[in-house]
């Protein structure tokens, strides 16, 4: 789907159609509700009137279809109007807030699988019901869910008397499990007074907490034992802790760590007011209303005022926090706080830590262009509320009953990269220094005119489903619903995707072609020029009490709007087309010469051919006379070698091998030749012999057999070793 079409559907849902309530409590209150919420791709819208949360699906919301709407009704209903809604984050409990009182909304596990259109009853338990009745001039300015919490059922709500209370869902709701005073009270004054002079001096000296944020937990360490001592027995004294951020009417910022689940921490370790600077006369306005910490690290902080100003802080740890028997290096002190692990010291029943450094980066203006004379720049005072953003951590938005407005952030990323990066790193210095600041974009003006009545915002909720696209969601007075895009240009630096291996010589031929591009950035000059001062929100304002603009008042409005969208939009986007045509003339140059060189080294390149191609035809021909001057030189070679008078190692072993044969050829011949002459000696003794003792005998055939046998044998001997004397001669004359 779309965003138009899901901005035609949200928009035109029956489901604001059905929504009552009274409208008499915004001009009394300025402070922003919260009556919806989204979670887990469903919409949830808060009804006064039948005291149930619309819940309807967004995925089907284009059907426009009134039996998609569930109700989850309260058992028993809320004695009170409900000003805000807050889930906890696994949105099994719904926290309903009203200026007086405060109630937890428990949704059935199954309840999603119930009908269509149906109506589902939840159990609904009221916080501190006994306590808000008999302090009738408490208020409970703040509420939100414990993200610490083991069970997600921990809720902590600050009250007008100076308290922050956490109450436990699954306990007595009517007594909080923790109780954090967070000023002096007076104990001359009854409990039961109905007067609001009880904390009159606090609400006018500004000592009075009126917001609160946590920040990321951090790992604390106790020292109340020796570092030998606690690597012989192995104790360990770590706890993770949730740092909750506590601003006060003044300006003053005070610091509590508190845990859920470690009891020796339900106490809270409480400092400040926490060191700002650099410091300022009026402690950075003396009229702060909300405060906001963002996702990310440092930890940065958004400090609201009444006045229409947010003041951007960054928590850092100063030179002197540690000392050299700490567990946190020297490296680590002028980091980030917490730099890894916080040491705390314990004496007694009280728990110190070093608390951080606050250094006010920036300071922005909040007011819209369009609800300003030109005479009166005066910013009326109205209470803020600031909101995260679910895709962007380096952006929030700012709600007032002037409108929304979006925030950016882009030096974030350049805070970040500096803390990461070492001490002799000078670029990520270089760059932070060169940051852009802040960009605020006013998105929906409420207000337009000063005699107007503003249409009070009842809800913002945020659309991350990716089927539509993020999207911002306002809920006006007049039950109207406005989809907004979340579109900015100011996005953060996305991480590099991974690469295929190259090869190094590629490599570097890349980084020096990204160097070249980077060392003048054609798109940031782009943005820089686009980048606007003040921008033309959505005009909305409540007509249904009769108020209509004046001719005066209509024309100051069309002139301020035309004149924004003159100077912010049209002036700058002609400005960008002339610097993007002249830069296109540029390329088309670099264009021309590029071709021109390009045909110059194609040219170049048929020349290198042609005599690569005659070199390789004479390396080819160099190669033959080679081969042919090797084999000559090889029989040469062997002529020489023959006719040489000294004789090669091979050669005089093969002469001593000859001497040898030789010499074993006349033993031979000698011992053939010798038993010639035995066997003529015995041949001839033989026959006288038989002659004369048996003239008629025959001689013995087996015997001359063996003689004829042993001759032939010796007979072939001597036959072969005349042969191989005769090749051994062959072999030495040639």
């Amino acid at each position: 789907m779309s965003i138009q079409k899901f901005r035609d559907a949200i928009e035109n849902h029956t489901i604001f159609h059905q929504l009552e309530w009274n409208n008499a409590d915004d001009s009394v209150s300025d402070k922003p509700q919260q009556l919806m919420h989204i979670h887990d791709g469903s919409l949830y819208v808060w009804d006064n009137q039948n005291s149930c949360l619309n819940v309807v699906s967004l995925a089907k919301a284009q059907d426009h279809q009134d039996d998609d709407i569930q109700k989850l009704k309260c058992s028993p209903p809320p004695t009170f109007d409900v000003k805000r809604i807050i889930f906890n984050s696994s949105g099994t409990r719904v926290a309903l807030v009203g200026d007086k009182c405060a109630a937890v909304l428990v949704l059935p596990e199954r309840w999603r699988q119930s009908k269509q259109g149906s109506h589902t009853y939840c159990k609904c338990l009221p916080v501190a019901e006994r306590y808000f009745r008999t302090s009738v001039s408490v208020k409970v300015l703040e509420a939100a869910w414990h993200p610490g919490s083991p069970g997600d059922n921990h809720l902590c709500l600050l009250l007008s008397d100076n308290t922050l209370r956490v109450f436990q869902t699954g306990a007595d709701l009517q007594s909080p499990v923790q109780l954090h005073k967070l000023g002096q009270q007076s104990a001359s004054v009854s409990r039961f007074s109905l007067s609001s002079s009880r904390f009159s001096i606090n609400s006018v000296t500004g000592e009075v907490v009126v917001s609160f944020a946590f920040a990321r937990p951090v790992i604390v360490q106790e020292k109340s034992k020796t570092k030998l001592r606690r690597q012989k027995t192995g104790d360990a004294t770590s706890a993770q802790l949730y740092p909750i951020y506590l601003l006060q009417g003044n300006g003053d910022i005070l610091l509590l760590l508190t845990s859920c689940s470690d009891s020796r921490y339900r106490r809270g370790i409480l400092q400040g007011p926490l060191i700002m600077k650099p410091p300022a006369e009026d402690n950075y306005g003396v009229d702060a209303c909300s405060i906001l910490v963002l996702d990310c690290t440092p930890t940065v902080l958004a400090i609201a005022t009444s006045s229409g100003r947010v003041h951007h802080c960054v928590a850092l740890a100063s030179d002197d926090d540690y000392d050299s028997e700490d567990d946190i290096s020297e490296s680590q002190s002028t980091r980030s706080w917490p730099a890894s692990v916080l040491s705390v010291k314990s004496k007694g029943a009280a728990t110190e830590f070093i608390a951080p450094t606050l250094y006010v980066y920036e300071t922005v203006e909040l007011g819209s262009e369009i609800n300003r004379d030109e005479e009166d720049r005066n910013y009326v005072d109205v209470s803020v509320a600031l909101y995260r953003d679910p895709l962007l951590y380096c952006r929030y938005h700012s709600c007032s009953k002037f409108g929304i407005q979006a925030v950016v952030l882009p030096w974030m990323d350049k805070i970040a990269s500096y803390f990461e990066a070492d001490d002799d790193d000078k670029d990520v210095l270089n760059d932070l220094s060169q940051a852009r600041p802040c960009a605020v974009e006013h998105i929906i003006c409420t207000k337009p005119s000063s005699t107007n009545r503003e249409s009070a915002i009842k809800g913002v909720a945020f659309a991350t489903n990716p089927l539509f696209g993020p999207s911002m969601l306002c809920l006006t007075a007049d039950k109207r619903c406005t989809v907004l895009a979340l579109l900015t240009v100011l996005k953060p630096v996305s991480a590099p995707l991974p690469l295929e291996e190259i090869s190094s010589e590629q490599t570097s031929v890349e980084s020096a072609m990204s160097r070249s591009l980077n060392s003048w950035d054609f798109e940031e000059h782009v943005r820089s020029i686009l980048q606007r001062d003040y921008t033309q929100p959505l005009l909305r304002y409540d007509a249904s009490m009769g108020d209509t603009l004046i001719d005066s008042e209509a024309c100051r409005l069309i002139t301020r709007v035309t004149q924004i969208i003159r100077n912010e939009y049209i002036l700058k986007q002609t400005l960008a087309n002339h610097a993007i045509m002249k830069r296109l003339d540029f390329l088309k140059q670099q264009e021309v010469k590029q071709r021109n060189d390009l045909r110059a080294l194609m040219d170049s390149k048929f020349n290198l051919m042609d005599t690569a191609g005659d070199l390789a035809e004479k390396y080819e021909e160099c190669c033959d006379r080679r081969e042919i001057l090797s084999k000559r030189l090889e029989v040469v070679m062997k002529h020489a070698q023959s006719k040489a008078t000294v004789l090669s190692k091979a050669e005089e072993k093969m002469e001593r091998d000859l001497k040898k044969m030789d010499d074993k050829m006349r033993y031979l011949k000698n011992r053939v030749e010798q038993v010639r002459a035995k066997y003529d000696y015995q041949v001839k003794e033989s026959r006288p012999a038989n002659a004369l003792s048996s003239p008629t005998k025959a001689a013995n055939p087996n015997l001359v057999q063996n003689f004829k046998d042993i001759l032939s044998e010796e007979g072939q001997k001597i036959e072969d070793l005349v042969k191989k004397l005769n090749q051994m001669k062959v072999a030495i004359d040639s």
